[in-house]
């Protein structure tokens, strides 16, 4: 890895609802961001210790929030996805969520920045079918009966969504979850 840093911001969550005579939380999630792996098997050894860390709380959902790769390279995402299958290989494997953020779009088919914000629709589209991602790079996941809003990094750029329909999602999920964390 040299010089290279990545960022692993390798946080587990329980939502914080709880039942009446529950001492358990309703839901058991792993979030993590900023994970720049390449190609290269050994940028994963940080995502592999999340991961484990994730499985060994029991963690029913496993969150991240985007720069999955260091720049868009699909060797990197199918990798990623190898080894999360292998984490998980002897069960129970948790759900996912995928945001994109902008290294997920950078250098898309070789593009200089400003391309790559152009085509980031089309580069978080190829994410999500490498990581082979059930959400979209905006949608509403709801797990357990919990809604998580996903959006990616972009706003009112080409193609994106603007801060007004964010909070309109936002509020949207709130009321079909009343008193419920969205």
């Amino acid at each position: 890895m040299g010089k290279r840093r990545f960022w692993l911001a390798a946080v587990l969550g329980a939502v914080c609802a709880f039942g009446a005579a529950a001492e358990e939380p309703l839901l058991r999630f792993g979030v993590f961001s900023d994970t720049h792996v390449t190609k290269s098997i050994e940028s994963f050894s940080r995502v592999k210790q999340a991961l484990a860390l994730f499985k060994a709380k029991g963690c029913e959902l496993v969150v991240h929030c985007g720069d999955i790769a260091e720049s868009h390279r699909p060797a990197a995402y199918a990798t990623y996805r190898r080894v999360f299958d292998k984490a998980f290989a002897d069960g129970p494997k948790p759900r996912e969520i995928y945001a994109y953020a902008w290294h997920d779009a950078y250098a898309y088919k070789g593009h200089p920045r400003e391309r790559s914000y152009a085509d980031g629709l089309e580069a978080f589209e190829e994410v999500r079918r490498l990581l082979k991602a059930e959400n979209g790079h905006t949608d509403v996941v709801t797990v357990k009966g919990f809604a998580f809003v996903v959006f990616p990094q972009f706003v009112t750029t080409k193609g994106f969504l603007g801060w007004d329909e964010y909070e309109k999602r936002v509020a949207d999920a709130c009321a079909a979850h009343p008193g419920q964390p969205v």
